[in-house]
């Protein structure tokens, strides 16, 4: 006689399962609603049958509840714990919708919704992950304002990436970082950005009570290059109403740490007050005829004393730049006195005040993470002199090229071709990771970490110009020494309008190349149109070109009609000569951060400090008669 279950399977015309169960002794409909999806399994019912059968049992009329259909898929778990407040599920569904993956489709303004809940209520990586969707723009509006606060209350919490980052940014001096920092209570952050309102720099105007306003913040805080600047502010009248009397307690602050400037200036107010010269005299009006002419009179002449060295005082920012992470230590005046200033002041040149060095995380937020030393001791950097100067250069007046053949590979494996029009050969590949790490291997060069995952066959970043001619000089003496490279040929960066000649550039106009910049419109590798079509270069996610978050391998994309790789996208490359007469170096190429028509256009010269080794920036090598240019023709303004 058929039992139930044998009954039910005969009705769902399965009952050739029926031998399965029988053998594992399940005889009951009570039984086989105890089953889960293992069970089931492991009977080896297959999955259709599995559907059919515990629909049946849903309609039966028992009443024990049957086990779910279907397993929970990971997604729908997840958003069933984040709705009940778990901050770790709401973290995981941003991951879910940035990577898409389990289920959930890439979505990075999804993924910016769930990092954002979990931020607020104090997660710390999507803290972080929410700030570096603010920095760039990834799901949200960019907002490097908002991207700062989120990565500090990351660090606050530990979070070493969120430093990195954060320290990073401060170094690069983005200003939203810097300015997050000071509010955030950091002193050296606080005197940094009181000199950039001071000298007006990084596209800021000039805001002299801007300056003071945060110079007293700093000066509080006991920084005494802060003291030493506010104080000439108050005694010079610079800016900010004349206060010889707090000018002199802040001098005096500064000079009891030790800071020669304010010591020597101190010793300029204390010296004896001379006879005043034949020409009139210099008294506060505010003051005339209401203190003794002693008191004005050496303050007068030591305020034109000091007026003089201003400019000098602060550092300029197109000077031969050192390094930003370097801090020397102010020495005090030197030189002879000037006829106007004779018998008060001795002064030359003071030593520059170091305006651009960073002050690592743990300086920039209050407790626990102020540094216990206000000013820390410097560190040594060396600065190389390029090997090659393009204003002492010659011009090849046939324009010959070296006897290397159709194409030349070199002892890195690293293949260049001659670009007609000029006397270069120049690599295919910007410089990669396994070149420059033998460079680095060998010579014990500092090269700091790019801060991303990298393969060995992906351009080297974090190189400034000062690392890329100490490279080509490098490879140069190495094989030279080898014989691999012909006697009279040297590597060295690219001129100006070499690499333009090798970008399949027209004619450009005479002068320096801060003139060219930007001088043809609609100009990319790929064409005249814009957006960029996808698979045409390496640039910031936002385009939809490419599957890289950062930077790709050197010729993922198809090269230009010389066979060169990268030249649109992937990373910045260094020229050989300075941007303008200020000195500055500058970058061509665009890179993979790179979203704006006129920062990828081909055209475009990025001017940057020389000491400059940001995340994008890397380089490519040419081979050409040593200390020679191409000459190449010019389009002269009219």
């Amino acid at each position: 006689m058929q039992g139930d279950l044998e009954k039910l399977l005969d009705s769902l015309g399965l009952g050739i399962h029926w031998p399965l169960f029988e053998k594992n002794d399940l005889k009951t409909i009570e039984e086989l609603r105890l089953l889960d999806d293992q069970n089931f399994n492991e009977l080896g019912i297959p999955y259709g049958d599995k559907i059919r059968i515990r629909k049946a049992l849903e309609s039966s009329s028992e009443q024990v509840a049957p086990p779910p259909l279907v397993e929970e898929s990971p997604l729908d778990r997840l958003k069933s714990k984040a709705a009940q407040g778990d901050l770790d599920s709401m973290f995981e569904l941003g991951e879910l919708h940035a990577d898409g993956f389990e289920g959930a489709a890439g979505d990075f303004t999804e993924a910016a919704v769930w990092y954002r809940k979990a931020a607020e209520k104090g997660h710390s990586n999507a803290q972080y992950k929410y700030g570096e969707a603010l920095y760039y723009g990834r799901g949200v509006e960019e907002d490097e304002r908002e991207s700062a606060k989120w990565l500090r209350q990351a660090t606050r919490q530990g979070h070493e990436d969120a430093k990195r980052e954060y320290n990073e940014r401060l170094e690069e001096g983005r200003f939203a970082y810097l300015l997050d920092s000071a509010e955030s209570g950091n002193g050296e952050s606080q005197y940094r950005l009181g000199c950039l309102f001071y000298q007006g720099e990084k596209g800021h105007p000039v805001d002299k009570a801007q300056a003071a306003v945060w110079l007293r913040k700093a000066s509080a805080q006991g920084i005494a290059a802060a003291q030493f600047l506010l104080g000439f502010m108050n005694l010079s009248g610079d800016g900010i109403r004349q206060d010889p009397v707090e000018g002199k307690r802040l001098l005096t602050a500064a000079a009891a740490q030790g800071y020669a400037q304010a010591l020597e200036l101190l010793r300029t107010l204390e010296a004896p007050a001379v006879a005043p010269p034949p020409e009139p005299q210099v008294v506060p009006p505010e003051k005339k005829g209401k203190s003794s002419w002693k008191t004005f009179a050496g303050i007068a002449l030591t305020v034109i004393a000091i007026a003089k060295i201003i400019a000098s005082f602060i550092p300029e920012e197109k000077k031969d730049e050192p390094s930003p992470m370097s801090t020397p230590q102010p020495s005090g005046f030197g030189g002879a006195p000037s006829s106007s200033t004779a018998g008060i002041v001795s002064m030359g040149s003071p030593t520059p005040i170091p305006l651009n060095r960073p002050a690592s995380f743990s300086e920039q937020v209050p407790a626990p993470f102020v540094s216990s030393t206000p000013t820390p001791a410097p560190l040594p950097v060396t600065t190389p002199t390029p090997f090659v100067s393009s204003t002492k250069q010659g011009s090849a007046p046939e324009n010959m090229q070296p006897n290397l053949g159709g194409t030349f590979v070199n002892s890195l494996g690293l293949r260049f071709v001659p670009i007609p029009g000029t006397i270069t050969y120049f690599s295919i590949y910007e410089t990669r990771v396994a070149d420059y790490q033998r460079f680095v291997n060998e010579t014990g060069r500092f090269w700091k970490p790019a801060g991303f995952p990298q393969q060995a066959n992906h351009p080297a970043v974090r190189i400034n110009y000062y690392d890329a001619v100490a490279f080509c000089k490098w490879l140069t003496d190495k094989e030279h020494a080898s014989g691999a490279l012909p006697r009279g040929c040297e590597y060295r960066l690219p001129t100006d309008l070499e690499w333009s000649a090798a970008a399949g550039i027209g004619i450009e106009l005479e002068g320096p190349p801060a003139w060219r910049s930007g001088g043809i419109p609609n100009c990319y590798a790929w064409g005249s149109s814009w957006p960029p079509p996808p698979g045409s270069g390496n640039y910031d996610p936002k385009l939809k070109t490419d599957k890289y978050p950062c930077t790709s391998p050197v010729g993922a994309f198809a090269p230009n009609q010389f066979g060169l790789y990268d030249m649109n996208g992937n990373a910045y490359q260094w020229i050989l000569e300075d941007f303008d007469q200020n000195g500055e170096g500058f970058l061509r190429g665009g890179s993979w951060p790179d979203e704006e028509e006129d920062s990828i256009n081909l055209t475009n010269r990025m001017d940057s400090p020389k000491d400059a080794n940001f995340k994008c920036y890397g380089f490519r090598c040419t081979i050409a008669p040593i200390g020679m240019e191409s000459r190449i023709t010019t389009a002269r303004i009219q």
